[in-house]
């Protein structure tokens, strides 16, 4: 049996590898390297789709690069029909599936969402079920009734990292990117048009419920990726020896403003109106969260930078 693990901010998927990261006893928090950024666009109608937390990575690549595991990534198309010998050759393997489809979910039947589950062999008919983002403990679940949608993923074993100190150069890469979209006045411009252009109503997906509000989905998932970069710096410091307690601080003031944000949102949604005076509170503390990240981003990049020097 594998032991549960969560931390109650991380996504469905990073909360799948996490638990099994620890079950291997191996680390993972390179995952978290793109985790800082965010962007606002003005493509779509809802500001919540407008906001994008961070930078698409291929995080199973990140794993095999910086963490030494060496994964197997299967569509399930191509096992459907033997998917019960597939999970006894190899025990333990994540699925990809559709919140929609989890009983056990708050979702379930409500909202279509890619989600992630962790399942072990049990026998030729049932299979144990782990999932870490909603649950804190293991379910049995007979293999006909399970909703596979995607792929699947295995950890086959694990290699030597061959190039020591490749992990800082990541960061450092992704810290320029962001770096780099903070300093464009575009992104201040574009929160602010999709404020006064906001359609409360069309935030809601399905029931008016705080989870099927985009936008309050994604301010959430931005505020707690500063939670995951800051356990990612403690595993920096841990092996490099180096103290980030500035960092820290900022990166505690900035989830705060986030969810402060976010809260001043979820009162205008729920009194469906929102005021210039609110929209001007809100952009004033957008100022402070950009001032203070740009601050962050360069004493990083500057701490990581001597680092890859000496």
């Amino acid at each position: 049996m594998l032991r549960m693990f969560n931390k109650g901010y991380y996504n469905c998927l990073d909360a799948n590898i996490a638990m099994l990261a620890k079950n291997y006893d191996k680390s993972y928090h390179y995952l978290f390297g793109s985790y800082l950024y965010f962007d606002i666009r003005q493509n779509y109608k809802t500001l919540g789709l407008n906001i994008l937390p961070y930078y698409e990575i291929n995080k199973f690549q990140v794993l095999e690069q910086y963490h030494g595991f060496q994964i197997n990534i299967i569509e399930y198309d191509k096992i459907h029909g033997a998917f019960n010998e597939f999970l006894f050759k190899y025990k333990t393997v994540v699925i990809e599936t559709d919140v929609y489809n989890c009983r056990w979910s708050k979702l379930f039947k409500k909202s279509h969402n890619t989600h992630y589950l962790i399942l072990t062999y049990k026998n030729k008919n049932e299979c144990n079920c782990y999932d870490p983002y909603f649950l804190k403990d293991v379910f049995s679940v007979s293999l006909t009734s399970l909703y596979i949608s995607g792929i699947i993923c295995t950890v086959s074993g694990f290699h030597d990292i061959e190039n020591k100190g490749a992990e800082l150069c990541h960061l450092i890469v992704h810290i320029g990117k962001y770096k780099r979209v903070l300093q464009q006045k575009c992104i201040y411009t574009a929160l602010a048009n999709n404020l006064y252009n906001l359609d409360i109503k069309a935030e809601i997906e399905g029931e008016f419920d705080v989870n099927n509000i985009v936008v309050l989905r994604k301010l959430k998932q931005i505020a707690d990726n500063r939670q995951c970069y800051k356990e990612l710096l403690y595993e920096v410091s841990g092996k490099y020896g180096i103290t980030f307690e500035k960092e820290y601080k900022i990166l505690d003031d900035t989830y705060n403003e986030w969810l402060r944000f976010r809260m001043i949102l979820l009162k205008s949604i729920y009194q469906n109106s929102l005021s210039e005076k609110t929209i001007e509170a809100i952009l004033s503390g957008f100022k402070l969260i950009i001032e203070k990240e740009l601050t962050f981003l360069q004493s990083l990049e500057n701490k990581l930078t001597s680092l890859t020097r000496s």
